[in-house]
This record gives C-alpha cells, sequence and structure tokens, in this order.
C-alpha cells in the first residue's frame, strides 16, 4: 500500500485525522494534511478529461505526484487528509491502482454549510477573502467540471451558507461518480462517526487493505479538539434553498436538512465547535 488520500468537502476534522493518523503510524507513513495548498485548483480541474495532459500547466501537482511516488518506493505510506485534491484523485487511483485507498469523509451538509460560511468561504463581509483558496477552490456553477449548473440561475441570491450546499452537492456528488468506477478503492465514513470514535477510520483501513495493519500498529489517543479554527457567521439565517439533489444525497447519508437539527445556528452563533 502506498497511498491513503481523503475526499471531501473539508470542515470535516480533515487536521484531527491528520494528527490520529500520523500516532498510529508512526514513521511507517509520511501523514500531511494540505501539502500544496490550493494548488490542485479543483475550480478548473474538476471533471477535466485528461489530467495526465493538465500536468504541464500545474507544476506543483507534477512534482507532488512524484513525491509520493518516492515515498511509497521508499517504503512508507503516504496519507493526504486535506480536502482541495478531489479533482486529481483520478489520476492518484491510475497511477497507484490498487495501491490506493481513497477515504470518502462525509459530514452533515446543513453542519458544514454553516462551518464554510463562518470561514467566509462564499463570504459577502468585508474585507471580501481573496486568498488562493478561496480563487482556486471557490466552485461556481459556471466552472468548467460543474454538474449541477442549474444553480446559476438563483446564484447572486443565494447566501453564504446556501452557497456552501451547492458546494458540499458538487464535491460530495463527484466522490459517488468515483466511486462507481472504482467501488474497490473507496472507504466511506461519516465525520460524526469518527469524531467519537476514530478507531472507526482504522477499522475501515484496515478492513479494506489488510496490510495496513502492520502499518497502523501503534496505539493513538483521540488528538483532542476536532477543530482549531472555530468561527461563527455575521447574518441570520431562517430558512435554506437548496435543489432537491442535496436533500436526497443527504437522506442516502442518513443525515436531516433540518435546521434545529442540533441547534446549528445557535452554534454557529456563539461559536461553539466547528
Amino acid at each position: 500500500m502506498k497511498l491513503i488520500v481523503f475526499l471531501s468537502t473539508g470542515r470535516c476534522g480533515t487536521q484531527f485525522f491528520m494528527r490520529y493518523l500520523a500516532g498510529a503510524a508512526a514513521d511507517r507513513a509520511v501523514v500531511a494534511h494540505e501539502p500544496i495548498e490550493a494548488d490542485y485548483a479543483p475550480k478548473y480541474t474538476l471533471r477535466a478529461p485528461d489530467l495526465e495532459q493538465l500536468l504541464s500547466r500545474y507544476p506543483s501537482v507534477r512534482e507532488h505526484l512524484d513525491e509520493i511516488a518516492t515515498i511509497g518506493e521508499g517504503g512508507q505510506v503516504y496519507i493526504e487528509t486535506g480536502w482541495p485534491n478531489f479533482s486529481w484523485i483520478p489520476l492518484m487511483l491510475s497511477r497507484f491502482s490498487d495501491e490506493a485507498i481513497v477515504v470518502h469523509l462525509i459530514r452533515n451538509p446543513v453542519h458544514f454549510a454553516f462551518s464554510f460560511a463562518s470561514h467566509r468561504f462564499f463570504g459577502t463581509a468585508r474585507p471580501r477573502r481573496k486568498d488562493a483558496l478561496v480563487q482556486l477552490a471557490q466552485l461556481h456553477p459556471t466552472d468548467p467540471g460543474i454538474k449541477f449548473r442549474q444553480y446559476e440561475a438563483e446564484w447572486d441570491s443565494l447566501n453564504p451558507v446556501e452557497k456552501s450546499l451547492f458546494q458540499w452537492l458538487e464535491v460530495n456528488a463527484w466522490a459517488e461518480e468515483l466511486k462507481t468506477a472504482h467501488p474497490e478503492s473507496f472507504v466511506t465514513l461519516r465525520a460524526e462517526d469518527a469524531w467519537s470514535q476514530p478507531e472507526l477510520l482504522l477499522e475501515s483501513l484496515v478492513s479494506r487493505e489488510p496490510r495496513l495493519t502492520a502499518v497502523f500498529r501503534d496505539r493513538a489517543a483521540a488528538p483532542g479538539v476536532v477543530d482549531d479554527y472555530s468561527l461563527t457567521i455575521k447574518f441570520a439565517v431562517d430558512s435554506l434553498r437548496y435543489i432537491p439533489e442535496v436533500q436526497q444525497l443527504a437522506a442516502r447519508y442518513g443525515y436531516s436538512m433540518d435546521l434545529d437539527d442540533a441547534g446549528i445556528v445557535q452554534r454557529f452563533l456563539v461559536d461553539e465547535g466547528i
């Protein structure tokens, strides 16, 4: 086994899982969060027909993939838990084939959307975020690889939480496409389940690939707080607009779209949890 890569929307405790897996694997793995940060540029590379050809335009991705191969050749597993990589996972699976596992990490869409909005990813507040992550990973209905283009008609009227639901839908629908094409390579896990029982992640990985028992053989304690960057929103949200596909996919994962679930609005207004 050479590669374990997470596919998620972010705001799922990915740094929490990075620390947990690093503790369980010790020096038998190289564990990273977002090693090349926004350079994956999923806004422009999602569903690209030929990712291999695109590498000349994204040299940091090319160099990173070469580094992953070098780590594997040296006998270590490379693990990446961060989220902007999702558009390049088909190429990772092509290069590492049966030596790769993808962890599809899911979070309640309403909780995710509030959390994402609290970081002003789709924010309207000033100063508006203009960093590379927003410029290269903020999905929009007119981007080249987008599936749910019907969002364009009402986009300008949507609030940042509603726009975050669009991001959730696009990334998770993409994950479902890849799972259909590569079912043997995927592990699916709800973030909320693994926050309280992180050993579920290890059990899922070892069940998929028994050779990983030798990699994750150290006893790893839960690494404490799930999120280091808990923020709040600065506007009222009384209801949410979204297309039916959001609710359908949420129900498939066992989630409700109820705003009152776990007091979601109050959580993000009083700065509790992620």
